[in-house]
């Protein structure tokens, strides 16, 4: 994909590749970003629900709970030194070390 295009337009290409994979999604979280143009074209093209979070009103902090999952385990993937850096050449090498710094993650708690 060419890197002009804008986010809030490119998106509708991962989400179908990324309801392709996975048939059984019902929906989509996304940020404020992708309100309009994004919402519609997966409401009209995949008939799919998408959850646009909330800009946060109040300066106290708050834990917003799907945003901590997400931000939480890339801080875990962080401590993984061989994703610190983007290294790997294909995405199927990425992928098998993202699931070694989950292993290795995970042998670290039984411990």
């Amino acid at each position: 994909m060419a890197s002009n295009i804008h986010d809030t337009k490119a998106g509708i290409f991962v989400a179908k590749k990324a309801f392709a994979t996975c048939p059984s999604l019902k929906g989509f979280c996304a940020d404020a970003g992708y309100r309009n143009t994004f919402e519609r074209e997966v409401s009209e093209q995949l008939g799919l629900t998408i959850q646009i979070s909330k800009k946060i009103q109040d300066i106290s902090w708050h834990i917003l709970p799907k945003r901590w999952i997400v931000e939480r385990t890339f801080a875990w993937l962080g401590w993984s030194r061989r994703l610190a850096k983007d290294f790997e050449q294909t995405n199927l090498s990425a992928e098998n070390f993202v699931k070694l710094g989950y292993i290795s993650q995970i042998l670290k708690f039984i411990k």
